[in-house]
């Protein structure tokens, strides 16, 4: 019978393994559980109690846990990531998610996988992914092979081409809006946001068709780096001529738009003014968080010498230098693989100023029938409607090329570069830096996380009576409009309304 190896250690930690052990064998517990108990009750109580006169609480504990868990937590959190990259549009959201990363790991590989050449994917196992595969969950872009439909109380990115409708209503008693002249088809009031925007940009005949020009003037193309500026510009200038973007000759070309609707940047989202605030507030506090770590590691270091045994620095010019250079590497790093994740979508923005005539205002409709098969998954039925100042279209860019892969092994060379130097140098910093750290990473991430949950929950009207529409969707979105434009009720249709239009069909 072989005897148990005993590993070196104080006679006190000897003690309460054995004393662990005991317990676990008295009380039959788990495996898990015992060791849950040996790692996490054992080391701190020797630490409480004394292992050695040389060792406290501080030293046993604190630095060994701050400066393995600050590092490490920064690796992982794929969902979360994925999420923000997905909504991320203009160069604020670059930083935002630059500041304090969270989900290193996931990021470099979003970003081979997206833009990265044959080598690296083959390095992490994407040769053979196809290429829908890629841009399904970082992107915000729809294609061919991308959609988002409603699914299940929220919107989902599913691999199919699906059959939803994206139209503009904008009520009118005109009746010419109801008959067709030599020149213009009839309209009702109806107009498809896809051809309502197309036609706006292009300034073609159906920008300058009567029926639209209440409302039609009013929106102007946008740019995203514009956009960024409407909290500090007045309405006035908004709706300048010479402020529309579709007049500069870099955007006129881009006359690009999403096949499938981008549902996820256009529904329940908030007012551009207000996001555009709360998206300056959130990348200004995020820089000086980011920059109070350097500012807080500097002065622990050099200025506050005390924290450290005795008084004495023990070689903290390499550590320091390697924590420094690696939290660098980090941010550089994160920015160019943020960057080149948004640059495989390309965006167009249509910004409307607050009207004060509310005859200008126009709604956006989305309607999905029920029971269509997307995959393997059916999806149920949705209708949502909402007042909208701003529309936003993404599309996949036609991205490649060399500089391209360059910067692909730039951003994903810094980035696990960085990390590495950033650990080497944390393990020999005191362990308040890596706490403050770890402080900062979790404050960024719910900031960043309240910014994208920071929007209304759409209503489904189709939820309780799918029943009673199912295969007649849009006969139900008819009968609505015509109730609101013959008796002048509201869009909102009772389930009374619902079983009656359906016995009339």
């Amino acid at each position: 019978m072989r005897r148990p190896i005993r590993l070196p250690s104080s006679n006190k930690h000897n003690n309460l393994c054995e004393s662990s052990f005991n317990l676990f064998k008295a009380s039959k517990m788990s495996a898990w559980a015992f060791l849950v108990v040996l790692v996490y009750f054992s080391r701190p109580a020797i630490a409480i109690f004394g292992a050695s006169n040389e060792t406290d609480f501080w030293e046993d504990f604190a630095n060994n846990f701050a400066t393995d868990l600050a590092p490490i937590i920064s690796l992982f959190s794929e969902k979360v990531t994925k999420q923000f990259l997905s909504e991320s549009t203009t160069i604020l959201d670059t930083i935002l998610f630059t500041v304090r990363p969270l989900g290193i790991l996931t990021t470099i590989m979003s970003c081979i996988r997206v833009r990265g050449g044959l080598f690296l994917r083959s390095i992490v196992g994407r040769a053979r992914e196809p290429h829908g595969a890629a841009e399904i969950e970082p992107c915000s872009s729809t294609s061919q092979d991308v959609c988002e439909l409603w699914s299940n109380g929220g919107v989902c990115r599913v691999f199919g081409r699906p059959k939803i409708l994206e139209f503009i209503y904008h009520p009118t008693q005109d009746p010419k809006q109801f008959y067709a002249d030599t020149e213009f088809p009839a309209t009702c009031g109806i107009v498809l946001a896809r051809d309502f925007f197309q036609g706006l940009a292009l300034h073609s005949e159906f920008s300058r068709d009567p029926k639209y020009k209440t409302f039609a003037e009013h929106w102007k193309e946008i740019s995203n780096n514009k956009i960024l500026w409407t909290p500090f510009s007045t309405a006035k200038a908004l709706k300048r001529p010479n402020s529309h973007d579709s007049e500069n000759p870099v955007i006129r070309h881009q006359y690009g738009f999403a096949p499938f609707p981008n549902l996820a940047l256009n529904i329940g989202v908030q007012h551009t003014m207000s996001t555009v605030s709360s998206l300056w507030l959130a990348t200004i506090f995020g820089v000086l968080l980011q920059a109070s770590f350097f500012g807080y590691a500097t002065w622990a270091t050099w200025y506050y010498p005390g924290f450290y045994t005795e008084g004495r620095v023990p070689n903290t010019n390499v550590f320091f230098a390697f924590t420094m250079t690696g939290t660098v590497l980090i941010v550089t790093g994160m920015a160019l693989c943020a960057s080149l994740i948004d640059g495989n979508s390309m965006e167009r923005r249509f910004y409307m100023p607050q009207p004060k005539d509310n005859r200008v205002k126009c709604r956006f409709f989305w309607l999905q029938p029920g029971g269509q098969r997307i995959g393997d998954q059916e999806f149920e039925a949705f209708a949502h409607d909402e007042v909208k100042t701003d529309y936003i279209t993404s599309w996949k860019a036609n991205s490649g090329g060399r500089i391209s892969h360059t910067l692909v092994y730039l951003a994903t060379g810094f980035s696990f570069v960085g990390w590495a130097i950033q650990f080497i140098g944390l393990r020999g910093q005191h362990a308040t830096i890596s706490l403050y750290q770890l402080c900062c990473t979790v404050i960024m991430s719910t900031i960043r996380a309240f910014m994208r949950s920071y929007r209304g929950t759409p209503k489904n009207k189709l939820e309780s009576i799918q029943e009673f529409t199912r295969n007649h969707e849009l006969d139900w979105q008819a009968t609505c409009l015509a109730q609101d434009s013959t008796g002048g009720r509201d869009l909102e249709c009772g389930r009374g309304s619902h079983i009656r239009a359906k016995a009339a069909l």
